[in-house]
């Protein structure tokens, strides 16, 4: 046991046995593992690897005041407890940071390490699953055929990537490693196992406004995450919006951008209900595109469909994006339109763009951003774990197969 101590301090922890008493130890945080003991100068009782856990999370389940939970998969889950709720935050918070740190410099890593298996096939790359050999972690890799890139930008581009391993984001999908081989970039991410947000959507129908408001307050903070990257995300569609083990939702990250001018592929536009009209009329995606999509989506979560569409003619649904106004069912409330309306104006220098009015608009005052930042707001659906259906739904979707 060596290093920097992250934190330390006592808690008190459950008991794994048929008998749940709480014991009083002391947890010291050290790099990747987190030790306890019975008292500050023991010999250690037992670790907790970091690198295994998923997620930590207050734990009103368990009947104790200020109770936390770490999550490991295949594992159970290891129940802690504060003195007061602003130690049990604290806790998680830096166990959350460390958990999402990357791994040791030291540590070699090839493709070799991970069992690998078929996915789906995006526009650009090949999509795989990767199970980590020493710690059956899983992984999502994005493989891109090197030929793709013009040779003298491929170093360029990757030190563009790199900069998403040096940081983190708890509602965009986490980059662990890039790796090489001689024909392929493999980007490997966290894998995110319950499926598409919007799977769930069409299974429900659509939303009440206060879930809708749940989900678009994560969506808009991972958009602030990539602008504040200088990256207009322009992908911000339905199949890139993750939902995890708890309820919350992750943003895929873009992955690379292959240039049609050097391969000769065509990028055709799809999922133009989506679009922004500036986008439909040929110009580039901005970040005020990204807004009107979020507008597009909130109204979809909460009326079952998007503003704007046409399954029929693909150019009668891009004359109602450019032309004609937003028209809402009479059920959703005026905080609702009136928000939608500010993102999806049609002129992008008029568009509500500014992430702290957005925040501070009617429609959040549900949300409390000190604990949606740190996902401890109350959640209004949990998937279900042991729901084979929902998991089989989440394999065949699951992640962004269209890049």
């Amino acid at each position: 046991m060596s290093g920097n101590i992250a934190k330390q301090g006592f808690l008190f922890k459950q008991g794994n046995k048929m008998i749940k008493r709480w014991q009083k130890r002391y947890f010291k945080l050290i790099g990747h593992e987190l030790y306890y003991f019975k008292q500050p100068n023991d010999i250690p009782n037992k670790k907790i690897y970091l690198r295994r856990v998923d997620f930590v999370a207050l734990a009103p389940e368990v009947k104790r005041q200020f109770a936390f939970k770490i999550n490991i998969p295949g594992d159970k889950a290891i129940y802690l407890a504060a003195e007061s709720l602003n130690e049990s935050i604290s806790w998680i918070e830096i166990i959350e940071k460390w958990r999402n740190t990357i791994e040791d410099d030291s540590e070699i890593i090839s493709l070799d390490d991970f069992k690998i298996e078929f996915f789906g096939q995006g526009n650009h790359c090949l999509i795989e699953k990767a199970e980590k050999i020493t710690t059956k972690q899983c992984y999502i890799i994005k493989r891109y055929d090197k030929n793709s890139f013009p040779p003298d930008k491929i170093d360029s581009m990757l030190d563009k990537e790199r900069e998403y391993l040096q940081s983190m984001n708890p509602f965009v999908t986490t980059l662990r490693y890039i790796l090489q081989t001689e024909s392929s970039i493999c980007l490997l991410y966290d894998y995110v196992p319950n499926g598409l947000l919007f799977g769930r959507l069409r299974e429900e129908g659509k939303f009440s406004e206060s879930r809708a408001a749940f989900y678009g307050s994560q969506i808009l903070l991972a958009l602030s995450y990539f602008h504040q990257h200088n990256v207009n995300y322009g992908r911000l569609l339905p199949g890139n919006i993750l939902i995890n083990e708890v309820g919350y939702i992750k943003v895929t990250l873009p992955g690379l951008t292959v240039d049609a001018s050097f391969t000769g592929i065509s990028t055709k536009q799809e999922y133009i209900e989506y679009l922004a009209p500036e986008v439909i009329s040929g110009q580039e995606s901005t970040t005020s595109s990204d807004f009107y999509t979020l507008g597009v989506l909130i109204y979809e979560m909460i009326c079952g469909m998007p503003p704007f569409f046409d399954s029929l003619s693909e150019s009668s649904l891009k004359t109602m994006i450019l032309e004609e106004p937003v028209r809402f069912p009479y059920h959703v409330s005026k905080e609702a339109r009136s928000l939608i309306e500010k993102l999806m104006d049609k002129n992008p220098e008029k568009r509500l763009t500014n992430f702290e009015s957005i925040k501070s608009d009617p429609f959040f005052d549900c949300i409390d951003w000190s604990l949606i930042t740190i996902r401890q707001n109350a959640v209004e659906w949990v998937p279900n774990s042991n729901d084979k259906k929902y998991q089989l739904m989440s394999e065949l979707i699951n992640f962004d197969k269209r890049q």
